[in-house]
């Protein structure tokens, strides 16, 4: 197996530890916009701390990047209080699964930034991903839908914005140890310059209730995202996204057992559908 691969598949995993760990910080604390303030924050100091064992620089985007880091930082915004408010509201195992699509979003990235193509094998994959998340939707007797509009925004949103990750982090001699540092802090700051204004308790709240959990993120956040960003350089935008979505199977199953959710394992064979295909998408596009 090689390096790209191999990073993909470790971003995976540290996704779903990721998807996990947001989830529980929604279950004890239903404020998305506060959530969407400190977790990108926790991971930057995670990315910090990382940057400066490994003794990386950590200077400031050059200004020949400020147009790429806007359009990441404000699309990211918009993405991670969607996100967070979907699993606020929603069940983690009928909405995570619907970022399995993000895939599909980011091959037409790829090909539209970068001239990837798509063969037979990504579009099979594709097809797969599309009937899998329409039978996880219309599964005869589950009506739920709450969450899943928002869920299906960040589709959009988190599968576009990786191709704009490549760019940055292929297209330029910024690194990538930086580069993560910079934008989950400018991503979180904003968020939080609100939150102290508006509500300076609820942030308060959250670190005195939580203080393990968040603790926990600061690493875990760090790690998901630097696989990811790592995976980028080696392989297709589609890959990379396929990959990392392909531990949708771990996160439900996991937040089936922790968060009670008995309809998590009743979707698993539409969840299975989806996965074979964001899988058939990675293996047919490795580079």
């Amino acid at each position: 197996m090689d390096w790209g691969l191999t990073v993909g598949i470790l971003s995976a995993l540290g996704w779903a530890v990721l998807d996990l760990q947001r989830k529980a910080l929604t279950k004890r604390h239903p404020d998305p916009l506060t959530l969407a303030a400190i977790v990108p924050l926790l991971a930057s100091f995670g990315a910090l701390i990382y940057a400066l064992i490994k003794g990386a620089p950590i200077g400031p985007p050059p200004p020949s990047l400020y147009t790429l880091m806007f359009w990441v930082v404000s699309l990211n915004i918009a993405a991670n209080f969607l996100f967070l408010h979907s699993l606020t509201v929603g069940e983690l195992s009928k909405v995570i699964p619907l970022l399995s699509l993000s895939p599909v979003v980011g091959a037409a990235g790829g090909f539209l930034l970068f001239g990837e193509e798509l063969g037979v094998g990504v579009w099979l994959g594709i097809v797969l991903i599309a009937i899998g998340t329409f039978l996880l939707l219309f599964r005869k007797g589950d009506s739920g839908r709450k969450g899943v509009p928002s869920m299906l925004a960040v589709v959009v949103l988190w599968g576009g914005i990786p191709a704009i990750d490549k760019q940055i982090i292929t297209g330029s001699e910024y690194g990538l140890e930086a580069y993560l540092v910079w934008s989950t802090a400018l991503i979180g700051l904003p968020l939080l310059i609100e939150r102290l204004i508006r509500r300076p308790q609820a942030v308060g709240i959250i670190f005195r209730r939580s203080p393990i959990l968040l603790a926990s993120l600061a690493p875990a956040a760090a790690a998901a995202l630097g696989t990811q960003m790592e995976s980028l350089i080696h392989l297709d935008v589609g890959v990379s996204e396929a990959l990392k979505r392909a531990g949708v199977v771990v996160t439900v199953l996991a937040g089936g057992v922790l968060f009670s959710e008995p309809q998590a394992f009743a979707r698993m064979p539409r969840i299975l559908l989806v996965v074979a295909g964001a899988c058939l998408v990675a293996l047919s596009r490795s580079v």
